[in-house]
């Protein structure tokens, strides 16, 4: 409230110092926060959702966190935490609220419009890891894939066999250009 005629001394200094102008760096700092934060919880979110679509058996994926976290949310299926409880459980608390902040910004895309579109920072920043790692996965596949069709092209081609039939032994494989005279 803003020089109210019945505003009490405590309103007017709050007023006075919601209008002191803020320095740039204060602006730049507090921004800095919002963005460090969002790319913290946009990489737990992206680990959560790899998690829980991850078949690799335990120990196997080669994702760091990825067998704590499917421990997470192994755990997460049998808390009986009630609504407003905080549970014991390291990381049981912020794992369900970044997945039901993503389930919830999943609906809001869905019924957004081309002119009422949803954003969301946090889902963009996980859209965009996602799409990175999609990148880099592509890239080592298409890198795997030249190696491998070099190294094949640089092996020594394969010895062909005929089959040779003889009245006095059965049939047997031998390599072609075999000299049976020598």
């Amino acid at each position: 409230m803003c020089r109210s005629l019945g505003a009490s001394s405590a309103d007017r200094q709050a007023s006075k110092d919601c209008h002191t102008p803020v320095s740039k760096q204060a602006i730049n700092d507090s921004l800095s926060n919002v963005i460090n934060k969002s790319k913290r919880a946009a990489n737990s979110l992206a680990l959560l959702l790899h998690a829980k679509s991850c078949r690799s058996g335990p120990h196997k994926c080669q994702v760091r966190g990825c067998t704590e976290t499917k421990l997470l949310l192994l755990h997460m299926k049998t808390c009986n935490v009630k609504p407003g409880a905080v549970c014991s459980r390291s990381g049981c608390r912020s794992a369900r609220k970044l997945l039901a902040h993503y389930r919830e910004c999943k609906e809001s895309r869905i019924r957004s419009t081309s002119d009422r579109p949803h954003r969301c920072l946090l889902c963009s920043l996980v859209a965009r890891q996602v799409k990175e790692e999609l990148n880099k996965a592509s890239l080592l596949k298409a890198k795997l894939s030249a190696t491998a069709k070099k190294t094949h092209e640089m092996l020594p081609p394969p010895i062909h066999r005929i089959c040779v039939e003889n009245s006095h032994t059965r049939r047997r494989s031998i390599p072609a250009g075999f000299n049976f005279c020598s």
